[in-house]
């Protein structure tokens, strides 16, 4: 962006100077001069506070109305379906979340709509980190995200999770197993422990002992049908290690992306039972059967949320705060982690 390049040397400013004085990395404004990556709302208020102009002037129409393109890609790195979606930038990347109805009811933000692989935009590029994951514990930090870097959580299992991370697909993420059966970090992702959960099977409401609960289990398991999850999510695993131990044969049901909808079927009268978590569980007041204790763990990736990418930078601050991890461990069914 040539104007941004003309007007820093017209103040006689380096871009390190540029950066220093409007709070964003030199990596951003040596990117947006070489036409590397469309500023955000934040930054491009700043830089332009920061020189002594306005936005459009700055930027023109790089910052004006959104254009239209091709479409972003899902957590997965697949192709997003047609219908309405939010969106997040990961770098130089642009990755979506399909977003229903029901979600947008509930305030989801809506970004633009897909349309036969052609993005068509509502908004500018959203100044938002993309969370990844399937553990409701991604709800709790979304609610307490910094307002300049608000948190948006697309569902998906551990093993997605994992993936979209270390390919640089999202900031950052929930991933949970057995402990000692954790994926470890590869090079460029951070990790730090962020709670134990029971994962197992929640039914409908409150049996009078565990052996009731479990015969229940057992019986629904039988007839069906149970929501699940998607095949290689760890808490699905660890329900066919239990359907193996009981001599049980699989059973049908519907397949969700994480814990806190399989509960909510479960909670509607869809099925008897289902996969999930003891925190989405006990939220929508269903009786529980645990199976397997797990550690859950964030993970982030460096380039993305490095000591360079403020305010980006503020989202890890928040997880070390004990404000945040006391609003989490008091939640039914959170406990503390074993490194905290």
């Amino acid at each position: 962006m040539h104007r941004l390049r003309d007007l820093r040397r017209a103040h006689g400013l380096t871009q390190a100077q540029l950066a220093a004085a409007a709070g964003v990395s030199r990596q951003l404004v040596g990117a947006l001069e070489a036409g590397r990556h469309e500023p955000g709302v934040g930054a491009a208020l700043a830089l332009a506070r920061a020189l002594g102009t306005d936005v459009e002037t700055l930027f023109g129409g790089v910052f004006g109305a959104a254009p239209h393109g091709a479409a972003p890609v899902g957590v997965d790195g697949r192709p997003l379906p047609d219908g309405p979606v939010a969106l997040a930038r990961t770098g130089e990347r642009l990755v979506g979340i399909t977003v229903a109805a029901a979600a947008q009811l509930a305030g989801h933000p809506v970004d633009g709509e897909v349309h036969g692989g052609v993005l068509h935009r509502r908004t500018r590029s959203p100044e938002r980190l993309l969370a990844v994951g399937c553990d409701p514990a991604l709800g709790v930090l979304a609610a307490s995200s910094p307002p300049d870097a608000p948190l948006l959580w697309a569902p998906a299992p551990t093993g997605v999770a994992t993936a979209a991370i270390r390919a640089g697909r999202a900031h950052l993420g929930a991933v949970h197993d057995r402990t000692g059966h954790l994926p470890s970090p590869a090079p460029g992702v951070g990790a730090r422990p962020l709670a134990r959960v029971r994962v197992g099977l929640a039914l409908a409401g409150h049996p009078r002992s565990d052996r009731s609960a479990r015969r229940r289990a057992v019986s629904a398991v039988r007839r069906g049908p149970v929501v699940q999850r998607p095949a290689g999510a760890t808490s699905q695993r660890a329900f066919e290690r239990w359907l193996r131990r009981q001599g049980l044969g699989h059973p049908p049901g519907p397949r969700v992306a994480d814990h806190l909808d399989a509960a909510r079927l479960v909670a509607a009268g869809a099925a008897p039972l289902g996969v999930t978590s003891e925190p989405a569980a006990a939220a929508l007041g269903l009786g529980f059967v645990p199976l397997e204790t797990h550690e859950v763990w964030v993970w982030w990736h460096t380039g993305l949320l490095g000591s360079a990418a403020e305010p980006h930078r503020g989202i890890l601050d928040l997880l070390g705060t004990p404000e945040f991890g006391d609003r989490l461990w008091a939640l039914p069914g959170y406990e503390r982690p074993r490194a905290a």
